[in-house]
């Protein structure tokens, strides 16, 4: 059994912290998500919040639970690595409510911030456009 405790204890290192968000996604539960959006917003070290928000944007079905801390990372996180990955996963769970949030980031300062958000609203785009051919 996994100790998932290990994702907030300062004492284990970078590589361990890793592990155990790699561990996490893999159980599509709310516990899972929840410990997940923790790391994103609170680990110390910029690779386990980038990967946190990496395995976030795969849980479509939460969605719209996980998406005010995708937003919070995307505005607040120092690491332009971190915010990046978050507005990517933005546009992979969110849908059109988001698109002025992410529309705000096409005028930021770093090329990589304004090419993640043309990115992530284009995902939206198709994403929205395969939803509505299923309708």
């Amino acid at each position: 059994m996994t100790d998932y405790n290990v994702l907030f204890d300062a004492r284990k290192n970078v590589a361990e912290r890793f592990e155990t968000v790699i561990r996490l996604a893999g159980e599509y539960n709310r516990a899972s998500l929840d410990l997940l959006a923790q790391g994103l917003l609170h680990d110390p070290s910029p690779i386990v919040r980038h990967e946190c928000a990496f395995h976030l944007g795969k849980r479509l079905k939460y969605g719209k639970d996980i998406a005010p801390y995708l937003q919070q990372a995307i505005a607040s996180d120092t690491s332009l690595f971190v915010q990046h990955e978050a507005l990517i996963a933005l546009g992979e769970v969110g849908d059109l409510s988001y698109v002025p949030f992410i529309q705000s980031f096409l005028t930021n300062d770093y090329l990589e911030i304004r090419e993640s958000a043309e990115i992530a609203l284009a995902t939206l785009q198709r994403r929205y456009q395969i939803w509505n051919l299923k309708s």
